[in-house]
């Protein structure tokens, strides 16, 4: 049996829009967030259980649409989230918000991995502790390009260095993954979020913990803007992808 679309709705009073009506890409993985977090517990999956095995799912990459442009939210979105069928040891979540009248405000798909704290390595879904859910749904993925890959043909220099802070951490110590949107959109201009974009790609690479230091590379021309984080060793961190409209 396919699993049903679970749907809330979201008040968006806390969050941040562009002048065009379009969620800041800052905000739409916050918005992720709140709707994944509530269906986990409403279907019996906890964070908590899964850690005391010393496991835990980590985000991976992240891909978003952005829809039509001066929507009205009256403080709150429609939120609809289901889960697809792994892929090989990605898990894939798909989420889409749309106004009181049905109009499309983003969608989203996030593909996370299972991961053994203590061996260092990835797992398949089914070797959880505590399972996932244990019906997919058959709607499809709501993102016309679900790809994540972002093609490296920009030249990147570095805008500036960084010290990852406290209050970018969540409970495992490392970078909260609603934080790595803003470690971009901090280097755009005025004019970057008055043109506003259409997709938005965040792929992580390797974790970043509380006082590591990395330096943010951007590159960009009239259709794309890339910024990176790479730490001093050399290693990248987070790669992000922004499509102007």
């Amino acid at each position: 049996m396919a699993g049903k679309i679970y749907t809330s709705k979201i008040s968006t009073l806390s969050y941040d829009y562009m002048k065009d009506g379009s969620f800041n890409p800052t905000s739409c993985l916050r918005v992720a967030q709140a709707i994944a977090e509530e269906w986990s517990i409403s279907s019996g999956f906890y964070v908590r259980d899964l850690m005391k095995s010393g496991r835990v799912v980590m985000m991976v990459d992240s891909v978003c649409e952005f829809g039509e442009r001066g929507l009205a939210y009256e403080g709150y979105v429609n939120g609809e989230y289901w889960p697809a069928p792994p892929q090989g040891r990605l898990i894939v979540c798909n989420y889409r918000f749309t106004d009181s009248k049905g109009g499309l405000i983003f969608s989203m798909v996030n593909y996370y991995m299972a991961v053994d704290l203590k061996e260092r390595r990835a797992l398949y879904p089914e070797d959880l502790s505590t399972p996932l859910t244990r019906e997919f749904s058959d709607e499809p993925c709501p993102v016309k390009n679900p790809s994540f890959e972002i093609v490296h043909d920009l030249k990147l220099t570095e805008y500036e260095k960084r010290v990852v802070r406290r209050n970018e951490t969540d409970v495992l110590g490392h970078v909260n993954n609603t934080c790595y949107a803003p470690f971009a959109t901090d280097t755009f201009t005025g004019d970057d979020f008055d043109r506003g974009f259409s997709r938005m790609v965040i792929r992580f690479l390797s974790e970043l913990r509380k006082g590591e230091e990395m330096s943010i590379m951007k590159g960009e021309d009239d259709k794309r803007i890339v910024v990176t984080g790479i730490k001093p060793s050399g290693k990248t961190s987070f790669e992000t992808l922004f499509e102007r409209r």
